[in-house]
């Protein structure tokens, strides 16, 4: 912008200043003060021609002050970040005009932004509402999947009042998975004939058929002489066992169902007379032809467009574990999909499950809803041989990393599969809309009403009142002629309490139903689902309010708190960088899946075992114990961890784990899959630790490049100095990049290491506010020391962002900022969610010394 035009502006600004509707001498303040400090200080980097960083402050209104501006300049001038240091330092009466002039802006616009009310109305986001669709109908999880995902707030919480939006596609996306979910749920006539397949293992034990199986690359057949298939009755004996011709029922199943070893080495198991022996799962390294298929060995049964595409399943195996040493069991993984060209498409079902000792067969139980799973698209059109087909089995989940070790050995005798495996009939779901009742025959309308009033009283998760309860009745005495069964008019009335904004919304309940709606924010807040009978007692009781300590207390140790430790870590500390980052696997060839995955569990049972620990906050940074499993601790070389279940594990001075900046997720997720990003890593520290997100570069800012011929020895540092040196990099990196050269030590996985290439680890940096630091040690003891208030408050802040659904800006900061203050640098996470929950931005009830 030209100078005469940002004089002009500043003198139209001045003199604005003296129309306000400030105070006087925050008006000759303006004029006199702070004009002429934008003008000669500030307006040339942001100003409508070059807005740096997004500041603009050449269109400066004093009548309606902008907080979200002055909070920026008052964080940035007290942080001594602007001006640049290039451009020298303000003086003491300009940066003290500016910061007063700040302090004052950013005070009446939080008046009038705090006059305009909280707003409570907040939808359920789509796994609050999947959890929600569940509790009430047992539904599948995945009956949500077509809902589109929420979109992220500032902080990158998806839960968000400020970021949410309801389409009209959205509305008719609740219809449509609420009609489908109550047709699960409401079921008519007789109970489904269930698909039940059995394949029993071992030398000798077949029949000599010749079984459905696939030639070609790398297909490992198993003979028909070892291996028995049965098609079962419902009560679980083979049709080939009962009287009568059975030939049409088993026509489909008789060269469709198989056994497959495909993507396993043949040295990884053996067959003997009592069934099939599954050394530990070997895994497979992630490049082609491997990428989409499970650890070696693993079984599986083939079933060609013949197997249900709906409904609850079940998979039985029959097994024991060969090795009687009791410190090393093999664990049993099961798992269902899709056979694919190269592999296998599928998920696991359930967690694995460990196998005790023990001279007997002993029957493991997987279930889960085939709706959940990735499963075959089934063309009536198509005849090829390869497409439709069906998989399940298993795997010994004791993973090894080395093809020398068999592991602890698990003998595998019979594997069943059934669906649907409905364990009553009505299912319990259609029971508890459906209930039994002697006045359903007597009196149909008082019996539907009250079908409705209960099933409502459930999706609003309060009280419902007559008229509420009539609107829904009124309708389906309307469809109810219309309907071809008395199920499906209530379904259809059913469907219109789900699409209500009551079941879809919190906030904003009815008068009296204030502690409910508590109730529903402190649940969907803690367990990420609604409120459990205990809750909703209180609440009706009236004593919610008083017994919120107790209640969370019995929250954060129910197991329904890790749905929201998950949900909250997963976008809190940017997990899905880690899950969405490509690592060169022949670089890293140890990096699999199955570690990758530990991975980001070990970031969420790291915080769930700091909120339900009596540790400070400031553990989260400098801790004396992690929590791993038997794979990831010999991914980082902790030695004496055994098994598939995580738990914490205390460290030594020279296993140097414990604290969220040692996690592989967040090294993995701030690299570039083959080496460490220092800038990456650094912007994470700033910006979800410490509260202090640097500025967004300016556009067209280059990336660190990879050197160039003949300066492959330059350290990280050297590099990085040579990108900072361009002018549209040097104001920014000056608070960057100190923070990420600590990392250096670290590589792309997580591991440390003492070289880069040919140049050695230089991972010394000094921080802007002149501490010397060396490597990641230092930097934890410099943040535990130094800046843990600053810590607190950030881990306030996301808090405070993720419970209230709030962006949080210059208007809630104080709160926060009195939350972390109550809490202090030796506080509890549970203390501050203690605190949060009792606030009245979350609770509604006036908070101590409240003129209220």
């Amino acid at each position: 912008m030209p100078r005469h035009t940002l004089i002009s502006t500043i003198a139209a600004l001045a003199g604005l200043a003296h129309g306000a509707a400030w105070p006087e001498v925050a008006a000759g303040d303006f004029e006199s003060g702070i004009a002429p400090v934008l003008l000669d200080r500030c307006l040339y980097c942001h100003s409508e021609d070059y807005a740096e960083a997004g500041l603009k402050l050449d269109a400066i209104d004093p009548d309606a002050p902008e907080g979200r501006v002055w909070d920026r300049v008052r964080d940035r001038v007290s942080a001594g970040e602007m001006p640049p240091e290039d451009e020298g330092p303000l003086t003491e009466d300009e940066r003290e005009a500016l910061l007063a002039w700040s302090d004052h802006a950013v005070e009446v616009a939080r008046e009038q932004a705090q006059g305009e009310g909280p707003e409570r109305l907040r939808r359920l986001s789509k796994p609050q509402y999947a959890a929600a669709l569940h509790d009430l109908l047992d539904t599948p999880l995945s009956f949500v999947e077509a809902l589109p995902d929420d979109p992220k707030s500032r902080h990158g919480f998806s839960n968000s009042v400020v970021a949410q939006e309801t389409s009209s596609l959205q509305l008719e996306y609740y219809r449509q998975i609420a009609e489908r979910a109550l047709r699960r749920a409401i079921v008519e006539g007789d109970r489904p004939e269930p698909v039940r397949i059995r394949a029993t293992l071992g030398e000798g034990v077949g029949l000599g058929r010749d079984y459905f199986t696939i030639t070609g690359y790398q297909v490992v057949p198993i003979s028909g002489d070892d291996a028995l298939i049965d098609i079962l009755n419902p009560e679980g004996t083979p049709y080939r066992e009962l009287p009568g011709d059975h030939t049409k029922r088993l026509a489909r199943f008789e060269k469709n169902v198989g056994i497959d070893m495909r993507g396993s080495h043949k040295d990884r198991f053996r067959l003997t007379p009592d069934g099939m022996v599954l050394m530990s799962g070997l895994p497979q390294r992630e490049v082609s032809p491997h990428t989409w298929r499970g650890p070696s060995p693993h079984m599986k049964v083939l079933a060609r467009r013949c197997a249900p595409q709906e409904g609850p399943f079940t998979i039985r195996l029959r097994c024991r574990p060969l090795d009687p040493d009791a410190s090393r069991v093999p664990s049993v993984r099961a798992f269902l999909g899709a056979r694919t060209d190269d592999g296998m498409e599928y998920k696991t079902v359930g967690e694995a499950i460990e196998v005790r000792p023990s001279d007997d067969l002993q029957e493991i139980v997987f279930r889960g809803d085939l709706e959940d799973f990735p499963l075959p698209v089934l063309d009536p059109n198509d005849t090829d041989p390869l497409s439709g087909i069906f998989i399940f089995g298993v795997w010994n989940d004791h993973l090894v990393k080395d093809s020398k070790d068999s592991g602890p050995e698990l003998l595998v005798r019979s594997i069943e599969f059934e669906a649907p495996a409905y364990e009553q009939w009505p299912p319990a779901s259609h029971e508890r809309v459906l209930f039994d009742s002697d006045g359903r025959a007597a009196d149909q309308a008082a019996y539907t009403r009250e079908v409705i009033r209960r099933f409502a009283e459930r999706a609003f998760r309060r009280p419902v009142s007559y008229s509420e309860v009539e609107r829904y009745h009124a309708f389906w005495r309307e469809v109810e002629p219309l309907a071809e069964s008395y199920e499906e008019g209530v379904r259809q009335a059913l469907t219109a309490v789900l699409c209500s904004p009551s079941f879809l919304y919190t906030g904003r309940p009815p008068a009296g139903a204030e502690s409910h709606d508590l109730a529903s924010r402190l649940a969907l807040f803690l367990w990420n689902a609604p409120p459990d009978e205990e809750l909703l007692r209180l609440a009706a009781e009236g004593r919610l309010r008083d017994e919120l300590p107790a209640q969370v207390e019995r929250m954060v140790r129910d197991p329904r708190a890790w749905e929201f430790v998950r949900n909250f870590t997963h976008e809190w500390l940017r997990l899905d960088r880690h899950e969405t980052m490509s690592t060169n696997v022949r670089k890293y060839p140890d990096y699999t899946r199955y570690v990758k995955q530990d991975m980001t569990e070990e970031t969420g049972r790291f915080v769930l075992e700091m909120l339900r620990s009596d540790r400070p906050i400031t553990q989260l940074i400098d801790a004396d114990f992690t929590v791993l499993n038997q794979n990831l601790a010999e991914f980082y070389g902790v030695e004496g961890v055994r098994g598939n279940a995580f738990r914490p594990v205390s460290l030594t001075e020279t296993q140097r784990l414990g604290g969220l900046l040692l996690h592989g997720a967040f090294l993995n997720g701030h690299s570039d899959g083959i080496e460490p990003h220092p800038i990456k890593r650094a912007i994470w520290l700033r910006e979800r630790l410490l509260g202090d997100p640097p500025p967004p570069p300016p556009p067209n800012v280059p990336e660190l490049e990879e050197p160039g011929k003949g300066a492959e020895k330059l350290t990280l540092k050297q590099r990085l100095e040579e990108h900072r040196n361009k002018p549209s990099c040097l104001a920014c990196h000056e608070g960057i990049d100190p923070y990420g050269v600590v990392f250096e030590e670290y590589d792309a996985v997580g591991r440390p290491r003492k070289a880069r290439k040919s140049s050695p680890i230089d991972a010394h940096s000094v921080m802007p506010d002149g501490v010397e630091l060396n490597g990641v040690e230092e930097t934890r003891r410099y943040l535990v020391q130094q800046r843990s208030d600053e810590l607190v408050r950030s881990l306030a802040t996301y808090l405070y962002a993720y419970a209230v659904g709030v962006e949080v800006d210059y208007v809630h900061r104080p709160e926060v900022y009195r939350l972390a203050n109550e809490v202090g640098s030796d506080g509890r996470m549970i203390d501050l969610i203690q605190a949060l929950v009792q606030s009245e931005a979350f609770s509604g009830a006036p908070t101590e010394g409240d003129s209220r």
